[in-house]
Parts: structure tokens; sequence; C-alpha cells
């Protein structure tokens, strides 16, 4: 990230202000484009797996935060609760979450497929660190109804941290119950 970036973000308590900075970013844009053409996360622990795209794949699914952090690394249950979920075919899509923040590999994940997202914060978090700090969850979920009850059951016998986050939408990207406008707003012209 450019660091006149990093200042404005600093600097700032506008949340939306915060979220149109960061994707005004030029490596997030150029991501933002690379992700249209190879829309998969290529993460080791996963490798021979047929492997969800990280982008949203239809309205109404449900999101969630998958995992926990210890030190910054991805714990053995959570890798294998992961690839468990994939391997059985109970999400649409899963991306990690990127070292920029939650808000940004949503709005990857939006962007890619042309949806939305509408999000509700953890309340023992900061709103801004939650956003737009490096994230203690792993990797962010999406899921039809039809497999949510499995994929909690999953996460549950496995000892691994699932929390509900919010759902798939058309177009708007919502965070607590504010507008932080549309796909579109973010695309880089």
């Amino acid at each position: 990230m450019v660091e006149i970036y990093k200042e404005q973000i600093a600097n700032s308590e506008d949340l939306v202000k915060i979220a149109q900075i960061l994707a005004s970013d030029p490596d997030f844009q150029k991501k933002v484009v690379g992700q249209k053409s190879s829309p998969y996360d290529s993460i080791p622990f996963l490798k021979g797996l047929q492997t969800p795209p990280l982008s949203f794949s239809q309205k109404g699914d449900t999101l969630y935060l998958a995992g926990y952090t210890e030190n910054g690394r991805i714990g053995k249950e959570t890798e294998d609760a992961l690839a468990l979920t994939v391997e059985k075919g109970l999400i649409t899509g899963i991306h990690f979450i990127s070292p920029d923040g939650l808000f940004l590999t949503l709005l990857e994940s939006a962007i890619t497929g042309g949806l939305g997202f509408d999000i509700t914060t953890d309340s023992e978090v900061e709103e801004k660190e939650f956003l737009f700090a490096k994230s203690r969850y792993v990797a962010v979920l999406s899921v039809d109804e039809d497999h949510e009850n499995a994929l909690a059951d999953l996460f549950f016998n496995k000892g691994v941290k699932l929390i509900l986050l919010g759902h798939v939408t058309k177009g708007e990207l919502r965070i607590d119950d504010m507008s932080y406008g549309f796909c579109k707003d973010y695309l880089p012209e």
C-alpha cells in the first residue's frame, strides 16, 4: 500500500472515506483486475481440491468468518476444517482475508462477481480495526442456505470458530446498516 494512503487512513475516523481511500490504491485496483482473470485463492493446504472461487456467486448466500489465527498463523484445526469444507462442497466461495483487512477482502469478492454485501461488525472490536486492520480471522466463506447447517456442524465438531457475518446482496455494500455505495463506485476507471 502506498505510504500516503496509510497516512490518510491513520488520520481519518470516517469509515466510508477510509474505504474509498483504500479502493483508490493502485495495488488494490491491479488485484481486482487480476482476480477477474484468475478468481481463485492458491493456498497450499487446499492444493489438489476443487476450490470454489473467491468471488460471491449469488445474492442471498450467507457470509461467515471462519477460523482464527494464532500469532498470525493458521492453526492445523482451521486448515483441516477449511479443507473438509471445500472437499464436501459446502461453500460457494472462499476468500482468505487480505493483509489489508476485511473490507478489501469483501470488496474483492463482491466486485469480481458484480455483487455486494450486507454485514454486521463484531461488537467486541472497534469498527475501524475490524474492517481495515490485519484480521484475526482466516477466511470469508459464502454458503447457500441448503448447506448452512452442515457447515456450522462441521466447524463446531472441529472446534473451529465460525462467525455469522452477513449475506451477499445484489450490489450495494452495507456495513452496520450504513451504505458504503455500490461495487461500481470502487472499480478502476
